[in-house]
């Protein structure tokens, strides 16, 4: 059976890359190759949804066939994120910091930590390379783990920006993911990774 969107989120001016959702799925992230992060009120998108249904549904059955077909759009983001130079190709969300602080990673060669209730950049890293993907510690957000056009895999931690270079695979790295105990100072216990040798333009 095929499910029909609640909302529709639109906003970016060029394709979507990345999205995530912050732990109590009540706000969420965009990154597009417009290079700009778009922040949404998830919640508020789905009440008006509903309601938007509601006065669908109180229409006769031949007005409601119609539309009923298209779910609501909802073109105002909570906030835009500014400051990336080329497309936004990761993003992680850490409950630390009571869940205010969004990371992001680019093709400018840059990883940046955000405030998104004041919508500022607070940290800015260079890695050096193109960034594919990036995962987060979730209960501090200080360790990340950075995928990058050249097969690498990077460990930071954002406290001081120090690197660590996991190891090198055979193609891009295009998805990672940390994993962490939680009882434990913000210390990688395993780091799960795929490759990918999709023919794309990426600079090095």
């Amino acid at each position: 059976m095929t499910q029909r969107a609640a909302c529709r989120l639109e906003g970016h001016t060029d394709c979507v890359q990345a999205v995530a959702l912050d732990a109590q799925a009540h706000t969420c992230a965009t990154s597009s190759w417009d290079t700009t992060i778009r922040v949404w009120d998830v919640q508020a998108a789905l009440a008006d949804a509903e309601a938007e249904g509601g006065r669908k549904r109180r229409k006769t059955a031949a007005d409601s066939a119609a539309c009923m077909s298209a779910p609501h759009v909802e073109s105002e983001s909570r906030a835009t994120l500014e400051g990336h130079s080329q497309v936004v190709s990761g993003l992680a969300w850490p409950t630390a910091h009571g869940g205010s602080h969004l990371l992001s990673g680019s093709w400018d060669h840059t990883l940046k930590r955000w405030d998104v209730a004041r919508a500022v950049c607070v940290q800015t890293i260079s890695t050096g390379k193109a960034v594919q993907c990036v995962a987060a510690w979730a209960a501090s957000g200080d360790v990340l783990a950075c995928g990058a056009s050249d097969g690498t895999l990077r460990l930071w931690d954002v406290r001081g920006s120090s690197e660590q270079l996991v190891r090198r695979s055979c193609g891009w790295l295009c998805v990672c993911n940390l994993n962490a105990r939680a009882d434990s100072a913000p210390r990688p216990r395993r780091l799960s990774r795929r490759t990918s040798r999709t023919a794309a333009s990426c600079p090095a």
